[in-house]
C-alpha cells in the first residue's frame, strides 16, 4: 500500500514463518523478525509507523515499551494514530 506510493516500507513480525510468507508475497519489500518491543531500528529511522491491528495483542503491561519503541524509531514532531 505505501509503496503503491513509492514511499519505502518496512515490515516485522514475531513469527519466521509469518515473515517468510510476507516476503512470499510480497518479493520487493523488506521483512525482519522481531517484536514491536525491541525494534530492530537505529533511532529516527522511519517517517512514519503503521501498526494496524497489532497493538490489540499486545498485553497491556508491554504497551507502554511498544510505544515507547515507536517514539524512539520516529523523528522529533511526528505525529502517530493508532486504531
Amino acid at each position: 500500500m505505501f509503496c503503491d506510493y513509492g514511499l519505502d516500507a518496512v515490515g516485522i513480525d514475531l513469527s519466521h514463518n509469518m515473515v517468510a510468507e510476507a516476503g512470499r508475497l510480497n518479493p520487493a519489500l523488506t521483512f525482519h523478525v522481531g517484536s514491536m518491543t525491541d525494534l530492530p531500528f537505529e533511532d529516527s529511522r522511519f517517517g512514519g509507523i503503521c501498526a494496524w491491528y497489532s497493538t490489540i495483542h499486545v498485553p497491556d503491561d508491554a504497551l507502554p515499551q511498544v510505544f515507547s519503541e515507536f517514539h524512539r524509531v520516529l523523528p522529533a514532531k511526528v505525529c502517530a494514530t493508532f486504531p
